[in-house]
């Protein structure tokens, strides 16, 4: 919505921000019904632990522990197809409602409402130069709907104009570079406090001060997995040759989870349940 009225208002002339908030919007309310849906097959695996303490019997654990499996199969083979799933079809309907309450025609706010399916592959198109022999893509000469849309409303003529994921990649590029300076800024510092203190009499140097043999930027160690002992530098351009590989990761979490869970089922067949109420717990934190 505000989005929408700065654009009517004159604040802005690019419609791709009205679009980005669309996208914003639709996938945190999937990101909610996904939540949900685990949060339900947790609890009932919850449940289920409670009544094997009292009947020994471990069939409904394993059952409930089989329909976490298949809801981790289903968010990783899931469509992008917004048309095959009846929960995103009402978000995408909602989201067409509100553009056309916010002085869009509904034929404007149907083609900002595409599937999910379409706006992968005119990323795919835009940054891989690939169409996967899908008629659907978008063609060569033709423009992101959103620039469509724009030029329609402020009477433009046909001109070219960058898409928003080009903007971010940009800022994205342009913030690394600004952390890979200060990180250079410091590191000169430490030198000359090394050289400073080398010429000190009684003063020992600080040498390898803030530094290791391959000094990582300071970002790189923000983010930091004490078991595997590593971090996770930030990366200017990391190629994905398949976005449908996007979002995996949440996915491969959920299975490493549930295999914790399948260790922790075996040993409290044994008559140890602590390890299994704790998994239990971790997986419904995260």
């Amino acid at each position: 919505n505000a989005a929408l009225n700065d654009f009517k208002n004159g604040k802005n002339n690019d419609f791709s921000k009205v679009t980005q908030a669309k996208s914003d919007l639709e996938n945190s309310i999937k990101d909610v019904i996904i939540n949900q849906k685990i949060t339900d097959k947790v609890d009932n695996l919850n449940q289920a632990v409670s009544e094997t303490k009292l009947t020994g019997d471990f069939s409904k654990v394993e059952q409930a522990l089989a329909e976490l499996k298949n809801l981790s199969l289903d968010q990783k083979n899931e469509s992008f197809n917004v048309g095959k799933n009846s929960d995103l079809q009402f978000v995408r309907d909602s989201v067409r409602g509100t553009l056309v309450g916010n002085g869009l025609s509904k034929t404007e706010a149907t083609k900002l409402s595409k599937n999910f399916s379409d706006i992968r592959k005119e990323l795919s198109e835009k940054l891989f130069g690939k169409s996967n022999n899908n008629s659907n893509a978008l063609k060569n000469n033709e423009e992101p709907i959103y620039a469509q849309v724009n030029k329609k409303k402020a009477g433009q003529a046909a001109s070219p104009e960058e898409p928003i994921y080009a903007q971010v990649a940009k800022k994205v590029s342009a913030k690394i570079d600004q952390l890979n300076e200060a990180t250079s800024a410091i590191n000169r510092k430490i030198d000359r406090i090394n050289k400073i203190a080398s010429a000190g009499k009684g003063v020992g140097g600080f040498s390898g001060a803030g530094q290791s043999a391959s000094p990582e930027p300071i970002y790189a160690t923000i983010d930091f997995d004490e078991a595997n002992q590593a971090g996770f530098p930030l990366r200017r351009y990391a190629g994905v040759g398949d976005l449908s590989k996007v979002g995996l990761s949440r996915e491969q979490e959920l299975t490493r989870r549930i295999g914790d869970l399948n260790q922790a089922v075996s040993e409290a067949k044994t008559g140890h349940f602590g390890n299994l109420e704790q998994k239990i717990d971790e997986l419904k934190d995260s």
